[in-house]
């Protein structure tokens, strides 16, 4: 099957200033995202489009987005990669503010920002904060960014942002031990190799 044409977003303006003062806009650009009885989360990359995971979207034909602010919207599935694990929605209405996408890669040991929705949409919002503890790769060969920074059943689809609130990745899955405790090793998707495999262009 032939590529999807490139899709060109604009590339938004950095956050600066340190992110506790971005924080308000940046959970307002975060979303629950949900398909029947799953949940996960997501964020706007421009005014209309999502950006969330592969096993989030879970090839739904509709889907609930729900801002931080309690407002619902509905969205259907643009682009999908199943082994990159990311997905594009489009909102069916209305227009939100979206984040901008840093194009550098992190470093080791810089600090790092989760947000999103862990296991229950009543904790949308959520903020938790870590350092990049290694490069890694999947199964795939694929890039993966190793944090400490906690993310759980709900988070997955979330941004990963660095301490200005730009996004450096998508948060994808935390390493458990035999109980189900987490382990402090959680994985996120470099948001530049996301917007790769979903021939995504930023301009």
């Amino acid at each position: 099957m032939p590529s999807p044409p490139v899709l060109k977003i604009p590339a938004l303006q950095p956050l600066t200033g340190g992110i506790g003062a971005n924080m308000t806009r940046v959970q307002a650009s975060v979303v629950t995202v949900t398909t029947g009885t799953a949940q996960g989360s997501g964020f706007f990359v421009t005014p209309t489009l999502v950006l969330t995971n592969h096993h989030v979207a879970r090839n739904a034909a509709r889907l609930r987005v729900t801002l931080i602010n309690g407002m619902e919207v509905f969205a259907t599935i643009l682009r999908s990669d199943a082994k990159r694990d990311v997905a594009l929605l489009q909102v069916e209405s209305g227009t939100f503010t979206p984040l901008p996408l840093r194009h550098t890669p992190v470093v080791l040991t810089e600090e790092v920002y989760a947000v999103g929705s862990p296991l229950y949409e009543s904790l949308a919002g959520t903020v938790t904060r870590g350092i990049v503890s290694q490069h890694q790769r999947d199964e795939y060969g694929l890039e993966l960014i190793q944090a400490d920074v906690t993310i759980q059943p709900g988070s997955s689809g979330g941004p990963l942002l660095d301490n200005q609130g730009n996004v450096v990745g998508i948060s994808l899955a935390g390493l458990t031990d035999g109980t189900d405790h987490l382990v402090g090793i959680n994985f996120f998707v470099p948001i530049i190799d996301a917007l790769r495999q979903l021939d995504i262009a930023l301009q």
